[in-house]
């Protein structure tokens, strides 16, 4: 096995083991509100059976919560994101440009780009993931024409790690490919794997993880450091877990993943969601309508 592959592997796995303690809870709890039902029914190593919420109160004050911190995100008094803008002499074109005028200019270029990003319609899901499951994950990336895109990623697909500050400096996403997507997807791979993708690209599946790690915190087994990604803080590596290898290999100047923890927990990084904190009481309610519902059944059909 490749060393960096192993390296990356090893961190992997053990996220895998920190997170599984509170899975089976985390995904209860989004089978007792509703959320994500259409992902949970599709997912075949999914911890919990899908369950019927049978009472509409549970998702309706999650809803609620989440509506009011999207209102409130809007506002400039809420801290939904931290920013710092250090004022300077700015020089544009020709003319100098003072302190003030650069801050309103710096600000103004964010707004302009998360206007014309879709962050808002993202901020939702993450909103509700979090509330209900104790994190959520969201990847920026720029498209072909420089505006930058959010997209909320399904949380039981994610694992992190994060330092001693809580500032995450490791993430993994896992997915499947077939054939064409990999051939698709990858177009720079190695003859051998592109024959491999072609002998029944339909019929094969690609057990995928995508791991973006700080380089400098890789080291092999005795203790040297591995090299990835040279002139990037982060190394981002496409890896087949069918065989092991290194699809692809890139970087990241800045951690590329938005990662919120709605309540620290002192178990794991992976924190608590509201849903989870209160779990007994959403059981609860599901269980009162059921009841409610054979009741109502009882008295129209003695």
């Amino acid at each position: 096995m490749d060393k960096k592959v192993k390296a990356v592997r090893e961190l992997y796995e053990r996220e895998v083991s920190i997170r599984s303690k509170s899975d089976k809870i985390r995904w209860e709890a989004y089978n007792l509100v509703g959320h994500r039902l259409k992902e949970l029914s599709a997912c075949n190593d999914c911890p919990v059976p899908e369950l019927r919420p049978y009472s509409s109160e549970g998702t309706k004050a999650v809803d609620t919560l989440v509506k009011g911190l999207m209102s409130a995100m809007m506002s400039p008094n809420s801290r939904w994101f931290g920013c710092t803008v250090v004022p300077r002499k700015y020089v544009q074109g020709q003319s100098p440009v003072d302190d003030m005028e650069y801050t309103s200019y710096v600000v103004k270029s964010m707004m302009n780009e998360f206007s014309h990003s879709n962050v808002y319609a993202e901020s939702e899901m993450t909103a509700k993931d979090s509330v209900i499951g104790g994190y959520s994950c969201l990847f920026i990336r720029e498209d072909d024409k420089g505006i930058t895109n959010f997209q909320t990623l399904i949380p039981w697909r994610c694992w992190f790690d994060t330092d001693m500050f809580g500032n995450p400096n490791a993430f993994f996403y896992r997915y499947t490919l077939d054939g064409y997507q990999m051939l698709e997807r990858f177009p720079d791979m190695d003859e051998e794997k592109r024959r491999q993708c072609s002998r029944n690209p339909s019929g094969q599946k690609f057990d995928m993880l995508f791991a973006v790690v700080d380089r400098k915190m890789m080291f092999d087994e005795d203790g040297s450091s591995l090299i990835f990604s040279k002139n990037m803080k982060y190394a981002a590596l496409q890896i087949s877990l069918n065989d092991d290898t290194i699809i692809e290999e890139s970087g990241y100047r800045d951690f590329p993943v938005v990662i919120h923890v709605w309540e620290k927990d002192s178990d794991s990084h992976y924190g608590t969601g509201l849903v989870m904190k209160y779990i007994s009481e959403f059981r609860k309610l599901r269980k009162l309508g059921l009841e409610l519902g054979i009741s109502i059944e009882y008295i129209n059909h003695p």
